[in-house]
């Protein structure tokens, strides 16, 4: 019993594995730090993914001379989700708006919604109001929203969220982009 005693006495008053245990206690900190910071770059990639995708979509619309039709709507879409790499439960939604300067009102020309989301009425553009520019009074301009469900790659103990892009551009080579329900 002494011996035992003696190999006690002589670990507790023992100094070097302080540094493995304090290793111990600090690297699952250390890991979950990591994890998080691959997480928010993850979110930042993506987001930066969403938007270059909505401003392609914009620029891409604000092109055209031609009708639009709800063809082209949904092959929009089908871009939309290709630039995302599939999208996670993604929406589009792209409106032509008017400003009139005698009521200072914007009005919804057209709105087509591809996915989960509904198209925009005239009572939702005016609380859009503070966000639009200002236009010339029988300006149009195309109005391009995308949603993208965003899942964490790890868990670090932040939801899940949707991400959501507002674009607005005028029209460059027409006066407006017009849409052809039948074509």
């Amino acid at each position: 019993m002494t011996a035992l005693r003696r190999h006690i006495l002589r670990f507790a008053r023992r100094e070097d594995g302080f540094l493995a245990a304090e290793f111990i206690i600090m690297f699952p900190l250390l890991i979950w730090a990591f994890l998080a910071i691959y997480g928010f770059y993850d979110v930042m990639r993506v987001k930066v993914q969403n938007e270059k995708a909505a401003y392609s979509i914009s620029d891409m619309l604000s092109r055209e001379t031609q009708y639009i039709t709800p063809t082209y709507i949904s092959n929009t879409k089908k871009f939309y989700d290709y630039l995302l790499n599939g999208g996670n439960n993604s929406a589009l939604r792209v409106s032509s708006v008017r400003y009139s300067d005698s009521d200072d009102q914007y009005k919804i020309t057209w709105s087509q919604v591809r996915g989960g989301q509904s198209a925009l009425t005239s009572s939702d553009i005016y609380d859009y109001h503070d966000h639009l520019p200002i236009l010339a009074s029988g300006d149009e301009l195309i109005l391009v929203e995308t949603w993208n469900d965003y899942e964490f790659p790890v868990e670090t103990g932040i939801d899940d969220f949707t991400m959501t892009t507002f674009v607005f551009t005028r029209p460059r080579f027409a006066a407006q982009l017009k849409f052809d329900p039948d074509g």
